[in-house]
């Protein structure tokens, strides 16, 4: 190894030394006790000490992912405004995003909005669709469709999917601009095509309504297809309905239970009780009386009312969970209270026999008062005879106290046409 090198090699590590130094006097002291700058760039670092507004945000940028330094939010928010006071507009949108996010900094939606501002007016895509969220939910700004309509469509103009579907929502519903189907149609196939899954989802729901477009079932299916593939639990269970009737697709009940078992697993409410049906059936599925009870108990945990009314069926006749009579009252409660007629009927029968609950004619009256007005067809006749056996029993007081009480509650939860 030859003298020269050796200097040279010294004047190289001297340099990087010095440039150390100089960016320890820069950064604030108690900014650097907490942070490790090993896996940036040097000369990034140093450029954005000496004030960059560029390499600011990129350092920004590596502690809020945690890029080659432990992620630091609170280190990405001082960086960011760092770049953001010198008007470096993608600061600012990550800048908005942090305070809108809460992280590094309390939850701010004003302060979101403040620099969102900032950056859109500068055209930056991303934020102008950001304000645009922010004005049509009246979070850190007073709600205003028109304002959101103004910033989705500048966004949407460049591009921006979210605001192409967000945009087409408000033309759909008719929120800050005129309603109107075709515009709506255009922007979600738009935002559809780059492939928004919600926007997905959106385009196969108006081919399946013929809202906007003609009724197109095989066109739904396709478009629910999609967004089903991303994960999307209503496109997944709506999926499951075409393969169920054979609307767009070939009817194929294995298809029905894979699509509602994606869905189920998502929390879906009405794809939990779907799929209980195919299990309890044993279609697309081997019939599996407990798995169908175990997908009726989560979708009635969440308040479907059929699921509520199956599961008490369960454990009436003891099918894929024990028989338990008071198992069957409180999942008939639960649904009664909701206004479902059958579970109504149930529960006053139960209280009629005093099974699962005490023995209670007024109880009895009661709920069967109820199912008989919301009844129809055929069990109209079975719940008024149920009501008036009920009725019976009780004296002409009990019997207008209980009256008065089912006139009350009739009151308070309207009939649905």
């Amino acid at each position: 190894m030859s003298k020269h090198w050796k200097q040279f090699s010294w004047r190289l590590v001297l340099t990087s030394f010095l440039s150390t130094v100089i960016a320890l006097a820069i950064i604030p002291v108690k900014m650097y006790a907490q942070a490790s700058t090993d896996g940036i760039s040097p000369a990034v670092l140093a450029k954005a000490n000496a004030g960059d507004a560029v390499s600011q945000e990129r350092v920004g940028f590596f502690y809020q992912q945690g890029m080659g330094v432990p992620q630091d939010y609170a280190l990405a928010v001082a960086w960011y405004r760092k770049s953001s006071e010198k008007g470096y507009a993608t600061a600012q949108y990550f800048l908005g995003r942090l305070y809108e996010t809460g992280r590094g900094v309390p939850k701010d939606y004003a302060k979101a909005a403040f620099w969102y501002s900032k950056a859109a007016d500068q055209g930056e895509t991303a934020s102008q669709a950001e304000l645009g969220t922010l004005y049509e939910s009246g979070q850190g700004v007073s709600k205003d469709y028109a304002k959101a309509a103004d910033w989705y469509r500048k966004a949407a103009d460049q591009g921006d999917a979210d605001a192409q579907y967000h945009l087409g929502s408000l033309y759909e519903n008719g929120q800050g601009v005129l309603n109107d189907l075709d515009q709506a149609v255009t922007l979600y196939r738009k935002a559809a095509e780059q492939g928004n899954e919600v926007a997905q989802f959106q385009l196969g729901s108006m081919y399946y309504d013929g809202r906007g477009l003609p009724k197109d079932y095989a066109q739904a299916a396709e478009w629910y297809r999609r967004a089903a593939s991303k994960g999307v639990p209503a496109a997944q269970f709506n999926l499951a309905i075409l393969y169920a009737n054979g609307l767009g697709v070939p009817q194929d009940y294995s298809q029905v239970a894979i699509w509602l078992q994606k869905a189920a697993e998502q929390g879906e409410a009405k794809a939990q009780f779907q799929l209980g049906l195919s299990y309890d059936q044993g279609k697309g599925v081997p019939q599996d009386h407990a798995q169908a009870a175990t997908w009726y108990r989560k979708a009635a945990e969440q308040g479907n009312t059929s699921a509520q009314y199956n599961l008490a069926v369960d454990y009436s006749i003891g099918e894929g969970v024990p028989q338990d009579y008071a198992q069957v009252a409180i999942w008939l409660q639960k649904a009664a209270e909701q206004g479902e007629a059958k579970a109504q009927y149930g529960l006053g029968q139960a209280y009629f026999n005093g099974q699962g609950v005490p023995q209670n004619y007024a109880e009895s009256y009661f709920w069967e008062d109820l199912a008989a007005a919301g009844a129809k067809g055929s069990d109209e006749e079975a719940y008024a005879k149920a009501r008036n056996q009920a009725g019976e029993k009780l004296s002409p007081d009990e019997l207008s106290k209980v009256q008065k009480r089912a006139a009350t509650w009739f009151v308070a939860h309207p009939q649905k046409p």
